[in-house]
This record gives structure tokens, sequence and C-alpha cells, in this order.
């Protein structure tokens, strides 16, 4: 995955951060961009491949951290394209 800096036109970091595999899409930024959020698919498994969504805080992104997926039904079809969207949270 790319981190792109619109102001200067130049990619910012390039990041791998579920255990430097690939391969990663649909990457989302929450509302007040603190956290990213994308589908991972680890495509050294084959047909055992499963899509799994994380939403990881973009401060831990290069720490070294240790990120899991969310606790969702898993995704077994290496078709399947979720596109996760984050919005704010309604303030009571």
């Amino acid at each position: 995955m790319h981190i792109f800096n619109m102001d200067k036109f130049q990619p910012l970091l390039s990041i791998n951060p579920i255990e430097k595999k690939c391969c990663y899409r649909d990457p989302q930024w929450s509302p007040d961009g603190s956290y990213l959020v994308f589908a991972f698919q680890d495509y050294l498994q084959g047909s055992n491949s499963k899509t799994q969504l994380y939403m990881i805080p973009y401060g831990d992104v290069g720490t070294g951290s240790t990120f899991n997926p969310l606790p969702l039904p898993e995704i077994t079809d290496p078709r399947e394209s979720p596109q996760p969207v984050l919005r704010p949270a309604a303030v009571p």
C-alpha cells in the first residue's frame, strides 16, 4: 500500500502492515484521519486465502505493532471485494 502526499505529488510512504505480506485493497481513511481501514488477502494461501478487514491506527504504522483483523464473518471467495466505509460517530 502506498501513502501519497498530494501537496508534493509524490509517494510519502510504502507500507505492508500485515506481516509484510501482500495483498491489500480498498484502503480508506477514518473521517478524522487517525485510522486506516483496508481489506487484506494473503495470496500465498492460494485457494485457501481469506479476505479480512483491518482497521489500524495510522500512528502505529511502521512501529512494529501487530494488527488483528476485525471480528467479522470470514470472506472466503477470493473474488469478493468488500469496500469498507467509515463515517463519523453520532454524538448523543
